[in-house]
């Protein structure tokens, strides 16, 4: 979580144009990461998904 407030604490506005984050297998990231980014869609990235199926 700190290096998120970080990101968006460096003074660039730019962070609020992030529409979309792709996340790993831990759900408790994807928490921290809507938070952070509230107007961001999450995918799961590809890597993760064969892997659990």
């Amino acid at each position: 979580m700190f290096c998120l407030e970080e990101f968006k604490g460096g003074g660039d506005p730019a962070w609020t144009n992030i529409r979309v984050v792709v996340t790993d297998k831990y759900f408790n990231e994807k928490d921290v990461q809507a938070d952070a980014f509230p107007q961001a869609r999450q995918f799961l990235c590809q890597f993760h998904v064969v892997d659990y199926l």
